[in-house]
């Protein structure tokens, strides 16, 4: 019990992924049993590209969350993701 509240004060939480957003295509999902409608997703562009997506939302539902996005051929357009809930 302590080793997992000393993980939890260093940040250490098992509540980040990454994804990169599907090309030529305006949504991409991210799976994951944990996620429900009240879950909240907070992306942090990994790229130049990623950072230039533009129409970027979240919606998040029961064991995934759908990233809405702009429809653009990069195959590079990573994100961090932190979520919570």
């Amino acid at each position: 019990m302590a080793q997992t509240v000393n993980d939890i004060l260093r940040g250490r939480q098992n509540n980040t992924t990454t994804v990169t957003l599907q090309p030529g295509a305006t949504q991409t999902i991210i799976s994951d049993d944990r996620f429900t409608a009240d879950t909240v997703l907070a992306l942090t562009p990994k790229t130049s590209s990623a950072a230039a997506a533009s129409g970027l939302y979240v919606v998040p539902g029961t064991g995934q969350a759908t990233i809405y996005h702009d429809n653009h051929a990069a195959t590079d357009r990573t994100y961090g993701v932190v979520y919570v809930g």
